[in-house]
């Protein structure tokens, strides 16, 4: 039996899920699995899930540890979405050879970006999107050469078998419902202009999620006259008892959002519910329009779908049950398996290799938040160049450029600056960026 080495910075939401799902399946089966935690857990649902079904699960190993596990097993696989922690893990990556694959959790077209180099420094990359595709640091030549030979497309899905068929309800309010983030980064910054645009005076919005931008959607709505349809329920350890209460899914995300699989899409389709999703990124790739959901370009055309299947009950009717029988055979488990197990079976057939990322990512902390940015690298690079030469007002314009810089690297986490700069304090650009965002003195 062949041995694979799972090695991701924790075991939290999605990622989480599937990583749980695929190693307690596949044990005693064609390949064995075993978990190695860069840093320790929050929640230990999916660390318990894994531990009970009999899978190895090693929680902030030492570095003799992990290098023993690495010799041990046939093939390593790097869970990637640009963490810190992944970041310090593979600049420091064992001198050894090893069969590797590194399984991208982000679609890499945003904020973190995919590179070139990255992707071909491995024997296998597995992307979890084919939007991923469309990455403009991918298109050349060359590289798409090698996209052809070397990489697959596996969504990284634990399946939603678990995902009950909505219970329908009579209840005279028609809610449209949305799971997921709330920040901007994910959720689209027009978000209540899309809210505006559906004019149903029964609607009621349920937020699912974390509230950190609760006022800003409801001082917005307040300008608007709607406010009072929203419920934001916060966080929920019972998804299903949400997805019970919603009759369509209004997900419209930032054009620049990173995400692949979508599961709190996915769980929606799952449970019955119709979607109406923007025509981009992912989204475009899991939806079918008018047969698994409703594909939209712009707000007004939002309001017309869902004002379309408030009016049409049989047409949502249709659209959710499709939307079922797709997630439920596509996004399989069965299927996620039998995808990784075809890689697997390509990178067996290679021989072990030393790999190194020194020079892809940088030396220093600064260096591997820089080297996934797109055209905001050069303006923190301008940055640094400043503050060397000392040039007051060149310094002031750059701090101005870099407040102003995309919203994703303002966030708590998500590989910001913020995230970076906690995990690497000592790093002295990390901190002036840090400060810079604060708007403190420097």
């Amino acid at each position: 039996m062949n041995k694979v080495l799972h090695i991701t910075a924790h075991l939290g939401g999605g990622v989480g899920k599937v990583l749980s799902n695929v190693c307690s399946y596949n044990q005693n089966d064609e390949y064995e699995h075993a978990i190695i935690l860069l840093e320790k857990p929050q929640q230990l649902q999916f660390v318990n899930q894994a531990l009970e079904n009999g899978v190895e699960v090693f929680i902030e190993p030492s570095r003799e540890i992990i290098e023993k596990k690495i010799k041990e097993y046939d093939i390593v696989q790097i869970e990637w979405w640009n963490h810190p922690l992944m970041c310090k893990f593979l600049y420091n990556f064992p001198e050894m050879p090893v069969r590797l694959i590194i399984w991208s959790h982000i679609s890499g077209c945003s904020y973190p970006f995919i590179k070139k180099d990255f992707i071909k420094n491995c024997n296998r990359f597995l992307f979890t999107s084919p939007y991923s595709l469309e990455n403009i640091y991918l298109r050349n030549q060359d590289t798409e050469e090698f996209i052809k030979n070397n990489t697959d497309i596996i969504y990284s899905s634990g399946g939603f078998s678990n995902i009950k068929k909505r219970e329908h309800f009579n209840d005279n309010v028609f809610n449209i419902g949305y799971i997921g983030t709330l920040n901007f980064c994910k959720l689209k910054p027009e978000f209540v202009t899309y809210c505006n645009e559906i004019n149903i005076s029964n609607s009621k919005f349920i937020m699912v999620g974390d509230n950190s931008t609760q006022n800003a959607i409801l001082n917005e709505a307040e300008k608007k006259g709607i406010d009072e349809r929203f419920e934001f329920i916060g966080y929920t350890d019972n998804v299903q008892n949400q997805l019970n209460r919603f009759d369509v899914f209004g997900y419209p995300l930032n054009t620049e959002h990173y995400g692949t699989t979508e599961n709190a899409l996915l769980e929606a389709m799952a449970a019955g519910v119709p979607p109406i999703v923007l025509n981009q990124c992912t989204e475009k790739y899991l939806v079918k329009n008018m047969e698994t959901g409703i594909v939209v370009n712009n707000e007004k055309e939002y309001g017309n779908a869902i004002r379309y299947l408030y009016e049409n009950v049989d047409e949502r009717i249709r659209i959710g049950n499709n939307a079922r029988t797709y997630v439920l055979e596509k996004f399989s488990l069965k299927n996620t398996i039998m995808n990784l197990n075809k890689s697997y079976e390509c990178v067996m057939k290679t021989e072990k290799k030393d790999f190194s990322f020194k020079t892809i990512l940088g030396s220093t902390p600064s260096e591997w938040f820089l080297s996934c940015l797109g055209d905001d690298k050069q303006i923190f690079k301008n940055g640094i160049q400043s503050l060397k030469c000392n040039n007051y007002e060149e310094i002031l314009e750059n701090q101005q450029q870099i407040q102003n810089c995309r919203q994703i690297l303002k966030e708590k986490n998500k590989s910001s600056i913020y995230q970076f700069q906690r995990y690497f304090k000592d790093d002295k650009f990390l901190s002036y960026w840090k400060n810079v965002l604060e708007r403190k003195e420097i």
